[in-house]
Order: structure tokens, then sequence, then C-alpha cells
């Protein structure tokens, strides 16, 4: 039944319909391999960018160690300026990703928005997954002198809201310490998704004009098939006298510098004259029929060749 509905239709209705299928496809299969393209990518690129932060946070402590080492300040003193302006560095979306500082123990050394913590043993503390996530922090450290860690941490500021979370740690060895910083998957899903809309306005805007294209192209292709069509069916009908027009023929007052305009052949390219009675081609105005017509005036006009 539905293979005779699609018959049923017309031509210019299934290039349209078979266009618009191939358009949703590519765009449904653009969709599959973009997102987790796209998704990859950022990540990436926030991985890179979170070592990059890590390492500018890095070269604080190590300008203070310096400054211990000429002797201008202690180590003490060098250690507290060191976390009270790691404490104060913010960047992201309304500067409120952070830093922190602990140790292999692990003791959480500063914290800007766990103060609470700070001091403090938190080798026992773990996530809402159960992950020991400065334990974490420290093997990782110990293994390989920094790495990333997935765990559950409040989101930035919000101690009610508990989110997945990806950080990027590293030893800084004078001192045994390990900062870290760290991104939300939910802030990368949200730039995701952002990226997709924008993606997806421009498939819209493509789908749009290729379906207009699609458009004019079927009426060009179409219009002359149905000429053809009704052609066919006149022949089929036992109408031997249908005449097909063609683009190179001219037109009869151009050709003959005529200005008979009661006649039927005037101004008109795809109008058989020489097939027409009632023509005006004669010295008096009256044109002679079938092959005495043919003989004297049609073969050897221009118009007819």
């Amino acid at each position: 039944m539905r293979i005779k509905r699609f018959n049923s239709w017309n031509i210019q209705t299934k290039i349209l319909l078979m266009g618009l299928v191939c358009l949703i496809l590519f765009i449904a299969v653009s969709y599959g391999f973009i997102i987790p393209i796209m998704r990859s990518k950022i990540m990436n690129e926030k991985r890179i960018k979170l070592q990059e932060l890590v390492g500018s946070t890095i070269h604080i402590l190590k300008s203070q160690q310096k400054r211990h080492v000429a002797g201008e300040i202690t180590l003490e003193e060098a250690q507290l300026q060191a976390k009270n302006i790691v404490r104060t560095l913010r960047y992201g979306k309304n500067n409120k990703d952070y830093y922190w500082i602990n140790d292999f123990h692990p003791v959480l050394l500063m914290h800007p928005y766990s103060s609470q913590l700070e001091g403090t043993d938190v080798s026992s503390y773990k996530d809402k997954k159960g992950n020991h996530l400065f334990k974490a922090f420290a093997e990782v450290c110990k293994q390989k002198g920094q790495g990333f860690v997935t765990y559950y941490w409040q989101y930035k500021d919000n101690k009610n809201k508990i989110v997945p979370k990806l950080s990027f740690v590293k030893e800084y060895k004078p001192w045994k310490w390990i900062v870290g910083t760290g991104i939300y998957f939910e802030d990368v899903a949200v730039e995701i998704m952002d990226m997709v809309a924008k993606v997806s306005i421009g498939f819209g805007a493509i789908l749009v004009i290729i379906f207009f294209l699609l458009y004019f192209t079927s009426k060009t292709i179409t219009k002359p098939l149905r000429f053809v069509i009704d052609i066919a069916k006149q022949v089929s009908m036992g109408d031997l006298t249908v005449f097909v027009p063609q683009e190179h023929y001219v037109q009869c007052c151009e050709e003959k510098n005529c200005d008979k305009k009661d006649c039927i052949a005037y101004e008109n390219s795809n109008l058989a004259c020489w097939r027409i009675d009632g023509t005006l081609c004669g010295e008096a105005g009256e044109m002679p029929a079938g092959e005495e017509k043919m003989q004297k005036f049609c073969y050897k006009c221009k118009v007819y060749k």
C-alpha cells in the first residue's frame, strides 16, 4: 500500500523527498561523529589548559623559594606568602575557578573555598562515591610527578552542589607540595551544547538553502518532463500533428521583418507557422495552403530551416 502511495506522487515531490531524506541522514551521521569529536577536542584543550595553569602557579612557589635561598625571607615566610598569593588566584567564568595546595601526607595546606579543612589530615577524606581524592593526588604525584584525577567535589563556591570534576595536580619537589586545579564536567557539557547549538543553526541554514535549490532544480527538471509526457499522451492517442518546440527556432517577424501583427505566427518562436493555415506571408496578405504554401514560402524560409 505504501509503495502504491509513493508511486502515485509526482516526480517533483519524489525528488524533494529523496533529497531531504539524504540530507537528514547526512546530518544525523554528522552529529554522530561531530559531537564525540567536539567533546574529545574540548576535553583535550581543557587538559592542556589545566597543565599550563598549574605550571604558572608552580612558578610562584619557585619565585618565593628563590627569595628564601637568597636569604631575603625564611622558608616559613616564603611558604606563607606563596599560599597567600595562590589563595587569591582566580580564573574561568565569573572568576570562580581556583587552586589548592596539599602535601603528600596528605594534609590540606590551602583551599580558598574549604578553609575549615586547612591544616587537617585529609587522608581519610572521601567524596560521595567513596573515592579518597587527596590520597589519589598524592599517589599520582609519587608515581609520575603530576597527573589527572577524576572525583566529586563541590561546584566552585557552592557547598550544596556536588558534581564530577577533573583536576590536574603537580608536585613541587623542594617543598614536597602538591598544587592542583580542575574543571567541572558540567561546564564542559554546557560548552559542548553551545557549540552543538551553533552547528545546528548552521545545518538548519544549509538545509533550508538546499531545500530551495532542490525545489527550483526539480521544477526545471519536471516542467519539460511534464511537457514531454503530455506530448507522448497526445501521440499515443493518435494525434501525430503535435509540434515539439525547439530552442533554436526564431521569431517569424524578426526573420521576415514582418509587421503583420494579426498573423498567427507573429512574435512566436515556438509556433510551427508552416503547419498552420492562416499565416500571412503572401504579397496581398493571403497565403496558399498545403504543399503549395510549403513549396512557395516555407522551404526557403530560415524560420522553417
